[in-house]
């Protein structure tokens, strides 16, 4: 992690270079300013102002994104494999319904965390954690696990829910 940040006005430095604190190839000019927390690249064309940031929490953003996809993948293969003869068609449907909303919630938690925009990041989270309660409780029910868990299911939504809202609150404000 760089212990810099870069800001420019026109043009468009590349992102990686200015991530890594070495800006260059800057078309229309650029300062490179020592001391920030991290690496930034504030991106102000055409009046906007994007925030990127690079750091340990994206990482672990990103690494839990990875892990959720991996995990949805192990275990698709293993209710289409090893469970399709042994579980009847309600639990079955409970599997496919968690194994999708993982990988779907999945994708969303890596491309938040590659994406390097702060406000992301808790909604990163949320969409994490709802995502592991909701399928984590279809999983239980559908290996046999007690169905007082299917009142747990929608809080893990709840929580994915908001994650989506926050997102919306934050990419509009």
């Amino acid at each position: 992690m760089a212990k810099a940040c870069f800001r420019h006005g026109v043009g468009t430095p590349l992102l990686g270079e200015a991530i890594r604190g070495r800006p260059r190839n800057v078309r229309g000019g650029g300062r490179f300013i020592a001391g920030c927390r991290g690496a930034i690249l504030t991106n102000t064309r055409d009046g906007a102002n994007e925030t990127f940031a690079s750091s340990a929490m994206d990482n672990r953003i990103v690494a839990a994104g990875a892990m959720l996809g991996g995990l949805g993948v192990i275990l698709g293969a293993f209710g289409a494999h090893a469970l399709k003869a042994g579980l009847g068609e309600e639990a079955l449907g409970w599997w496919h319904t968690a194994v999708e909303y993982q990988m779907w919630h999945a994708l969303a938690v890596l491309a938040l965390g590659l994406s390097r925009v702060r406000a992301g990041r808790l909604s990163a989270w949320l969409l994490a954690g709802g995502v592991s309660v909701f399928s984590a409780t279809l999983y239980a029910m559908a290996l046999g696990g007690p169905h007082w868990l299917g009142a747990v299911t929608p809080i893990g939504g709840l929580i994915m829910i908001v994650g989506w809202t926050v997102l919306v609150f934050r990419a509009l404000r």
